[in-house]
C-alpha cells in the first residue's frame, strides 16, 4: 500500500520559522538599538511566532501536523502573527518616542569622526572634552555639541589657523553664535579673545530660492565652529529646528 505524501511538505513550516526568525531579529534590532531603554517584553513576545512555527515543523516532520485542518491553523495563525509583528512594532516605536533619549555619543572615535566630517579636517591626536547630540524625531530635530582638545593635533591646528577666518566675524555670525548657538538659553560657544571660526549654511545649500537672511528664517541648519587659539580647543556646533 502506497503510503499518502505528506501535505503540507515540513519544508512549508520551515519557512514560516524562518520568516518569523527574521521578525523577530528585526524587532530586537529596533527595540535594542532605537530605543534608550529596551521594551524586553516587546522584543520576547516576538519570539513566539518563530517558536510556534519551529514547533509545527517539527511535529510535522514525524507526521503529526499535515492535512487541510493544520494548513487552515497555521495560515491563520501566521495572519494573526503578522498583524500583531506590525502592531508591535507600532508599539516599540511608541515607546522610543516616549522615552527622553541619551544624548552622549557612542565612543570617542564616532565623535572626531563627525567633527572631522563636519568640517574636512584631519583631527588625528585630537582628545575629547564633551560629546552630546540630541537629534532624532520624525524631523531629525536637534543639535549635536562636541568639544575637542587640539594640544596634540598639530595638523588640525594648522589647517584651521591657515584656512579659517579671524575670529571675531561679521554681526550676523556673531549672533548667530553667542546668541543662537543652543535651544533655550544653553549658548554653547564661549567668548574668547583670539580665535578663528567656521560657518557652514546647510539651509542655505537645501533652499537656495529662499533669499531671506540668515536670522529673519523660520528654522535653522548650520554647522559652525570656532578654534579658541588661547586654550586649544575647538568648538563643534550642529543645530537642526
Amino acid at each position: 500500500m502506497t503510503q499518502k505524501p505528506v501535505f503540507p511538505k515540513p519544508r512549508f513550516y520551515l519557512v514560516l520559522a524562518l520568516l518569523a526568525a527574521v521578525g523577530f531579529g528585526f524587532t530586537a534590532v529596533c527595540g535594542v538599538w532605537g530605543v534608550p531603554r529596551p521594551p524586553w517584553g516587546n522584543i520576547a513576545l516576538s519570539a513566539v511566532p518563530m517558536t510556534v512555527f519551529f514547533l509545527f515543523w517539527h511535529l510535522s516532520r514525524r507526521g503529526h501536523w499535515s492535512g487541510i485542518p493544520a494548513l487552515a491553523v497555521t495560515i491563520a495563525l501566521f495572519v494573526l502573527f503578522l498583524a500583531g509583528g506590525f502592531f508591535n512594532l507600532l508599539l516599540i516605536g511608541l515607546d522610543a518616542m516616549g522615552q527622553p533619549r541619551d544624548p552622549t555619543l557612542k565612543n570617542d572615535a564616532h565623535t572626531v569622526c563627525i567633527v572631522e566630517k563636519g568640517l574636512a579636517l584631519d583631527l588625528d591626536g585630537a582628545k575629547v572634552l564633551l560629546a552630546e547630540d540630541t537629534h532624532g524625531g520624525f524631523h531629525g530635530d536637534g543639535e549635536t555639541r562636541i568639544i575637542l582638545a587640539l594640544n596634540d593635533a598639530p595638523s588640525a591646528v594648522e589647517s584651521i589657523v591657515s584656512q579659517w577666518p579671524a575670529f571675531p566675524a561679521d554681526e550676523t555670525l556673531n549672533t548667530i553664535f553667542f546668541e543662537h548657538s543652543g535651544l533655550g538659553e544653553d549658548f554653547f560657544f564661549p567668548q574668547v579673545q583670539q580665535g578663528h571660526y567656521s560657518f557652514r549654511d546647510r539651509y542655505a545649500e537645501q533652499y537656495p530660492n529662499d533669499t531671506r537672511p540668515l536670522l529673519q528664517r523660520s528654522s535653522y541648519n548650520y554647522t559652525a565652529a570656532l578654534y579658541d587659539t588661547e586654550n586649544s580647543t575647538l568648538y563643534y556646533y550642529e543645530l537642526d529646528t
